[in-house]
């Protein structure tokens, strides 16, 4: 075989190499389909779905499946931390039980992190079987508590959300119908709740409020950024008392 012929092949071979090399190098820094990955020296490339890949230390984040809801970045490195990764799963609290028998409440939510001032919903399940014994509500003295106790699980169950905001000088932050005005005083009663399961929704504005009172009081400001506690209560009075908490940080 002749030199000439040899010096052909040798260039063929290297021009493969090289083109083989190239395609890599190229995925390795986009997304695949129509992700279009971040720049940076170390982003990994999307996956066949379509996702976008990871930002580098200086690269952005992936494709619309990384960006946030309003269309910002994730939270990868180069997003400077303290941001809210809009992938944040489901979370839940689930059959937390306490001093009265027959009693079980889960919370769950679409997800545990929130913006500030943005609404939330928090849904809570309340499970009761036949162990349940007899609760003896007494009669109050002054105002009622606005619920007549029944046999639906519900009429004794309360709500809020509190904890402290982050910073040097936390404050306490608190939401919840605490105070819905004066009602007739509660008469003295017994209740066999159903074995039943009865659920409900908190519908959140995220914001501070203890209620409407008599005079119909505004909600007031959004909760600061910090970690705070969705709190569910079955008041057994006497007889026992359920509290499940489900833990949500609010970030800017």
């Amino acid at each position: 075989m002749t030199s000439d012929v040899l010096r052909v092949l040798a260039a063929a071979l290297l021009s493969g190499a090289c083109l083989m090399g190239c395609k890599d190098s190229v995925n390795d820094g986009v997304g695949a389909s129509s992700g279009n990955g971040g720049s940076g020296a170390s982003s990994s490339g999307g996956g066949e779905d379509g996702t976008g890949g990871s930002g580098g230390h200086n690269g952005g984040g992936g494709g619309n499946d990384d960006s946030g809801e309003d269309g910002t970045g994730g939270c990868g490195e180069g997003s400077g931390g303290g941001c809210i990764d809009p992938s944040d799963g489901p979370c839940a609290v689930r059959d937390v039980e306490g001093t009265i028998p027959g009693v079980k409440i889960s919370i769950e939510s679409s997800r545990c992190n929130y913006r500030q001032g943005e609404p939330a919903e928090f849904i809570y399940t309340v499970t009761t079987d036949s162990s349940v014994p007899p609760i003896d509500v007494a009669a109050s003295t002054g105002c009622g508590r606005c619920v007549e106790p029944t046999s639906d699980p519900l009429s004794l169950v309360s709500y809020k959300i509190s904890g402290l905001s982050w910073g040097a000088d936390p404050q306490p932050q608190l939401y919840c119908l605490c105070d819905v005005g004066c009602c007739a005083p509660d008469e003295a009663v017994t209740v066999q709740v159903d074995a039943t399961t009865a659920t409900q929704t908190i519908r959140w504005s995220g914001r501070q409020w203890t209620g409407p009172s008599d005079t119909s009081n505004p909600e007031g400001a959004p909760f600061a950024p910090g970690s705070y506690e969705v709190e569910v209560t079955f008041d057994g009075k006497e007889q026992g008392v359920v509290t499940a908490k489900l833990g949500i940080e609010i970030y800017p």
